[in-house]
């Protein structure tokens, strides 16, 4: 849709008065994630640096897919706490 303001126009009044349409949208879930990235950075950094004991557990993304492709906070690559502070 980009910046064409005609179709920004046109797709708000379809979502507005279809209301087939706007439940088909609506269904498709918050493309901007569930809202908790920043907490869920926050504990992995406290983690990194050492003031957090206990890894956080691997995120599961929306879709099902872990982070990192799979390899965790890390990456895949053993992460020392110590070290990195």
């Amino acid at each position: 849709m980009g910046t064409d303001r005609p179709l920004i126009v046109a797709q708000a009044h379809r979502l507005l008065t279809d209301e087939t349409a706007r439940q088909s949208m609506a269904a498709v879930g918050n493309p901007f994630g569930d809202g908790l990235a920043a907490e869920r950075t926050e504990q992995a950094l406290g983690w990194l640096i050492g003031l957090q004991a206990e890894r956080p557990a691997d995120f599961t993304s929306l879709t099902g897919k872990d982070t990192a492709a799979g390899q965790g906070l890390d990456g895949g690559v053993a992460m020392d706490a110590q070290a990195v502070a």
